[in-house]
């Protein structure tokens, strides 16, 4: 009702035609508008602030749902779309309560309440979590037990050394949605599987892609640098892999950096 704006807030009424006076019942600073009562309203802003920090995540209150953007898993954010929906439900239920019973509940109740009605609601779902700190984390904060992503069956992976007189090189690239940043790892091995080099950096990378292909260039500039001339690259990126025979498949800010990486690498 909130996101199609059919909460009968006193605004809306007004815009219906009832003759109404009207003001917060939280605050009585300012016009009772789903915005300011949901959103902007101090009373408002303590819960979400409370609940921002039980959950340990950041919420945007001009724009609430922009949290669910992130990579949760479907359980986690069952949970916190839960949380969102039971804090405004709350938000309402309070200010009712105000209007026509001249009562308030004390935020510690409400918080503890909306822990509660997740609790049970999430409950009901058989979903698993994703297997890190932050969403056990974001479950215990709602008292609800750890649910652990079943593994994949571990697929056995035989390392082949190079021939004699090339190195062999191990690299890969990674992206976190979650903090905008990106990386890069690389390893270096003879034929007698010695470590002859290894890097791990920050790359100013806006993708997993950028970032494996940041990692790639990097491996063939250090290989010039060094003299290794019979070089072999394993990654595991197969559109990285394909870039080699069709560069138009690299991103643009990175096409001329590539083509060079190809022009030496012959």
């Amino acid at each position: 009702r909130l996101l199609h704006g059919k909460i009968p807030t006193e605004d809306l009424l007004r815009r219906k035609g009832v003759i109404i006076t009207s003001v917060c019942s939280h605050c009585y600073k300012d016009l009772e508008t789903s915005k300011h009562l949901f959103f902007e309203c101090h009373f408002a802003l303590q819960l979400w602030d409370r609940l921002s920090r039980l959950m340990e995540v950041t919420l945007n209150t001009s724009n609430i749902l922009e949290i669910l953007q992130k990579p949760w898993s479907k359980f986690a954010k069952l949970i916190i779309l839960s949380a969102i929906t039971f804090t405004i439900d709350e938000i309402w239920n309070n200010r009712n309560m105000i209007k026509f019973h001249n009562y308030s509940n004390r935020l510690e109740h409400l918080k503890n309440k909306i822990i509660t009605l997740v609790n049970s609601c999430s409950s009901v779902a058989q979903l698993p979590m994703n297997n890190n700190i932050k969403e056990l984390k974001l479950l215990k904060s709602f008292l609800l037990p750890c649910r652990v992503r079943k593994l994949e069956q571990p697929v056995e992976i035989q390392w082949t050394p190079p021939s004699a007189g090339w190195i062999k090189c191990n690299t890969d690239g990674a992206f976190s949605t979650f903090t905008s940043s990106a990386s890069c790892k690389i390893i270096f091995l003879d034929s007698s599987a010695n470590l002859v080099g290894c890097l791990a950096e920050s790359v100013g990378a806006k993708s997993a892609l950028e970032a494996e292909v940041l990692a790639i260039i990097h491996v063939v500039q250090i290989a010039r640098s060094r003299g290794w001339m019979s070089l072999w690259i394993e990654i595991d990126s197969m559109l990285s892999i394909h870039a080699f025979s069709y560069p138009s498949l690299v991103p643009y800010s990175l096409s001329i950096q590539w083509l060079n990486m190809l022009f030496h690498a012959r």
